[in-house]
């Protein structure tokens, strides 16, 4: 009873998706130095991204926030304090990986250790019940 019991929880947790929604930093357009982002939940589909902009002799302007990837690295065209800017975005897939004003690119281990100390419950009772079994 108990192995029958345990195979059908795993077999619950297997089949539903384990694709988590990331956090990332917002901020609109803004000039570079006083974006400083808040914390939002993406979709599950979306990466963090990084827009920044740049015209000569005025601010470099950035704006933060979740996007598909199939925008990443695309130019977006912005006005901003009436000034049109071309947006050019750079995404990142880890957890609030948009933070300063380049997209961290995390190593492998980065990634590990950041999702070792954020393990949700569902992930947890998988490993517990791979550990039982």
């Amino acid at each position: 009873m108990r192995c029958c019991l345990i195979v059908g929880v795993a077999l619950g947790l297997l089949l539903t998706p384990l694709i988590e929604a990331r956090r990332c930093y917002y901020c609109d357009i803004a000039n570079f130095r006083t974006c400083v982002g808040v914390q939002i939940t993406c979709a599950e589909e979306n990466d963090c991204y990084i827009g920044r902009g740049a015209v000569r002799g005025l601010p470099t302007i950035i704006s933060k926030g979740c996007s598909k990837a199939s925008h990443c690295g695309r130019v977006r065209h912005v006005t901003y304090m009436g000034t049109a800017y071309n947006l050019i975005t750079s995404c990142c897939q880890a957890e609030l990986c948009n933070m300063g004003s380049e997209v961290q690119n995390k190593t492998l281990m980065d990634v590990a250790a950041a999702a070792a100390t954020n393990l949700s419950a569902k992930t947890f009772l998988m490993v517990l019940l791979l550990f039982l079994l």
